[in-house]
């Protein structure tokens, strides 16, 4: 008989989270990965100090720790959400003059954001990767209330009809043929 899935939450994991008590500890932004099948063995998120978003640098360095000390997620996601999410997140933070601390995030900047990464030129699938995998670190930031915990913070479904715009060639023609009736080539 199979082994059922367990949806029970991880025990909480302690992680520091006030940049002052690590501020000569810039080592801890440098985190060390167990081995994944991506290749990667550290994420360093030191080159965004000093960019005006140190608050986010040091609260993310922090769920991505939580993230690998909770085995909540694996180390190959934790990678995907360091680069599909996270350093474009910063860059949007640094361009578009979002906001300097996890506190004040609203609505409107993921708005923003979601208009941004538009703006990028990248197809409708690479956009949404890069919003899922911010989704799930501020939700993760939200879980540990770093970032406010705000009533519609993420618009309901930004990419609609994203599976079927991802769908291979053949996906379309049996599609069009189930519309009209006719039996798809």
């Amino acid at each position: 008989m199979k082994t059922r899935k367990s949806f029970a939450a991880p025990p909480p994991v302690e992680v520091v989270t006030d940049p002052q008590a690590l501020l000569d500890d810039t080592a801890s932004l440098v985190i060390p990965l167990p081995e994944n099948h991506n290749g990667c063995r550290t994420i360093d998120l030191t080159p965004w100090l000093g960019k005006g978003i140190d608050a986010w640098v040091w609260a993310c360095a922090g769920q991505l720790r939580a993230f690998l000390a909770s085995a909540e997620v694996t180390a190959s996601t934790v990678v995907n959400y360091w680069g599909n999410g996270l350093r474009y997140f910063f860059e949007f933070l640094t361009t578009v003059e979002g906001p300097a601390d996890p506190a004040k995030l609203e609505p409107l900047h993921i708005r923003l954001y979601l208009d941004w990464i538009a703006e990028r030129g990248w197809g409708y699938g690479t956009q949404k990767t890069r919003y899922d995998a911010i989704k799930a670190v501020l939700t993760g930031l939200s879980r540990r209330q770093i970032v406010p915990g705000q009533e519609g913070l993420f618009p309901v479904n930004p990419f609609p009809g994203s599976q079927s715009r991802v769908k291979g060639g053949r996906t379309a023609v049996v599609r069009r043929a189930r519309a009209t009736g006719a039996s798809p080539a």
